[in-house]
């Protein structure tokens, strides 16, 4: 396994998680994430490092292996 995932999968798993992602800067790949109080800009291109991950695992309560395994996203209700 990679130290990240790719950045269609994190975006993909933030959004079926309730999270708002807003592209903000088509050149730069950076993303509004909003859910609830939290409402920060991060640029999610290529791959997205395991730090960022775990930080929006803590941050926005997402199991932190469906960024690896986004198809699992189907098993969880």
């Amino acid at each position: 396994m990679s130290e990240g995932a790719p950045a269609a999968d994190v975006i993909r798993v933030l959004k079926s998680r309730g999270v708002l992602v807003a592209l903000t800067d088509a050149s730069t790949q950076t993303y509004t994430i909003e859910k609830g109080d939290f409402l920060e800009c991060h640029v999610l291109k290529g791959e997205v490092v395991a730090k960022l991950l775990h930080y929006f695992k803590r941050k926005l309560g997402i199991p932190i292996h469906l960024f690896w395994n986004p198809d699992q996203l189907d098993d969880q209700t």
